[in-house]
C-alpha cells in the first residue's frame, strides 16, 4: 500500500485519508478536533510536533502515530488499535482503552503512575501474553505510584514487569 494524500492501493481501490500533519510545529490540537479526528477512517501522522497533550475522550484513526513530541500523560483517551507514542517524555498513562489486538510503539520512560480499569487490564495483560513481540518500553516507579494507586482505591498488578494501578470497572 502507499500512503498519501489522494493515493490508491494496488488494485486501484481508494486509499483511506491519511492526514500528514507531521514536524509541522503543531503546540496543540484545535478544541473541536474530536469531529473531525473520529471522521477519519485510516492513518493520522502527527509526528515530530510540539504536541504536549492530546485532546480527551477523542476517538482517534485506527493508527495514529503521535511519536517525537512532548506527551507526558495519557489520560481518558480510548487508544486506538496501532498507536506509535515513541520519543515523548511520558510521566502518567491514565484510564486509557486497550482494543484487542492493538499494537502500541514505546520507548523507555519511567512512568510515575499506570492506572486502567479491570477491563482495559485485562485487555492488555491478553495482549501482552499473546504476542511475544508486544513490549511494552515502559517501567513504573514504586516510589510514586503506589501511593498514587492507594489514593484512587486502585490493586497493582503485574503484566509482565510492568506494574499496573487497576482500578474498578467506570470508577
Amino acid at each position: 500500500m502507499i500512503h498519501g494524500f489522494g493515493d490508491r492501493h494496488m488494485d486501484n481501490t481508494e486509499l483511506k485519508y491519511v492526514p500528514r500533519l507531521s514536524n509541522n510545529n503543531l503546540t496543540s490540537l484545535p478544541p473541536k478536533s474530536n469531529s473531525w479526528l473520529g471522521q477519519i477512517n485510516g492513518s493520522i501522522m502527527l509526528d515530530g510536533n510540539q504536541l504536549s497533550a492530546l485532546p480527551k475522550k477523542v476517538k482517534f484513526p485506527p493508527e495514529t502515530n503521535v511519536a517525537r513530541n512532548q506527551l507526558t500523560v495519557l489520560e481518558n483517551l480510548s487508544l486506538p488499535k496501532h498507536f506509535n507514542v515513541n520519543e515523548n517524555p511520558l510521566e502518567r498513562v491514565s484510564r486509557v482503552t486497550v482494543m484487542d489486538g492493538s499494537v502500541w510503539q514505546t520507548s523507555p520512560a519511567v512512568l510515575k503512575s499506570f492506572v486502567l480499569d479491570e477491563k482495559a487490564f485485562k485487555s492488555l495483560d491478553s495482549l501482552m501474553r499473546s504476542y511475544s513481540f508486544f513490549k511494552l518500553g515502559w517501567t513504573v516507579d514504586a516510589a510514586t505510584a503506589d501511593p498514587a494507586c492507594a489514593a484512587e482505591s486502585g490493586v497493582i498488578k503485574q503484566v509482565k514487569d510492568i506494574s499496573v494501578c487497576v482500578v474498578p470497572d467506570g470508577s
